[in-house]
């Protein structure tokens, strides 16, 4: 399971890299956040749509049309993609959004203009150990919480499974908030603003084990750590990468973080079986507790980073790019 969720996340990865290039291309520097921020939707409803999918087709078909009905479409939206997108307002015929403002550009004077993957990670590595622990945390609990509910509520897994799907749903409202809050009140602040969501996650977790032995209970936290935990996963990997990475470059940028989150998704399979075997349920929620807050030292200590990197001592401020 770990090869294959590797190998999942390195195609997937590929993917999502040039769909954040095609994006920062089409997008102005004052829309980037907002549309990163709505863009991201995209894969939390998916999630809650793959639920919904994949547990009628295993009901009523078999587990392996829960591979090949999706196989199928991704094959017809890759036709689509190939029809009707193109990489730059210029391919279609309209004008190239102004890349930068003077004060952004200043900030990007030690920027290597030419994507290059080991440059990348010498400025990003903070940010991709983040996303390392991020995607264990997110994809943890997605996989994990049909399991929880059986085993701990009792329920049949048709029940756990539509339980589940909340956490997706909700996540696609946490989603939509977070891109209103960092176009807005959180402009410049991502970072800031994502290390202090991460430690109100750790916290939530850690209540989860003590108080989550009624049924409603657990599904209140599941819906309410959900809709927090999928919008501030957005900014590692979709705002981020798009505001901080130039033109030439967020393709790359974009690609490390993922390929990175889809390490630590392939990191819970592992490690949360691992846990739920030999210790308790008590033990996974502190587990996921402990990487929410190291995500959130990751944050910080990339904050620093990127202050040392760009030579100044005040708060770190992200360009307007």
């Amino acid at each position: 399971m770990f090869l294959a969720w590797t190998i999942n996340g390195l195609f997937q990865s590929t993917g999502w890299a040039p769909i954040m290039k095609v994006l920062s291309n089409w997008c102005s520097p004052e829309q980037k956040r907002k549309v990163a921020g709505i863009y991201a939707t995209s894969y939390v409803a998916g999630n809650a749509l793959t639920w919904i999918l994949t547990g009628w087709l295993v009901a009523y078909l078999n587990w392996r049309t829960a591979f090949w009905i999706p196989g199928a479409l991704m094959g017809g939206f890759a036709l689509v993609w190939y029809v009707a997108v193109r990489d730059t307002p210029q391919a279609a015929g309209f004008a190239m959004p102004v890349q930068a403002t003077e004060k952004s550009e200043k900030l990007i004077s030690t920027i290597d203009q030419r994507p290059n993957m080991l440059h990348v990670l010498r400025r990003f590595w903070p940010l991709v150990l983040a996303a390392v622990t991020g995607g264990m945390l997110l994809f943890a609990l997605i996989i994990w919480t049909p399991t929880y509910f059986v085993d701990v509520h009792g329920l049949g897994i048709d029940s756990a499974a539509i339980i589940s799907t909340l956490f997706p749903i909700a996540g696609t409202i946490g989603t939509l908030s977070v891109a209103w809050l960092v176009a807005g009140r959180f402009r410049r602040k991502e970072i800031g603003f994502a290390i202090v969501v991460f430690i109100g996650i750790g916290c939530l977790l850690i209540l989860f084990s003590v108080v989550s032995s009624l049924l409603w209970i657990s599904t209140l936290l599941l819906v309410l750590v959900g809709s927090i935990l999928y919008g501030v996963d957005t900014i590692i990997t979709t705002i981020l990468p798009m505001v901080l990475g130039n033109r030439q470059e967020v393709s790359t940028v974009a690609g490390i973080i993922d390929f990175a989150f889809n390490i630590g998704a392939s990191l819970a399979g592992v490690l949360i079986g691992f846990v739920v075997d030999t210790y308790s349920w008590s033990a996974v929620f502190l587990t996921l507790a402990i990487a929410a807050g190291i995500t959130g030292f990751f944050l910080a200590v990339f904050a620093w980073w990127l202050a040392r990197v760009n030579g100044v001592r005040e708060k770190p401020r992200l360009q307007e790019i």
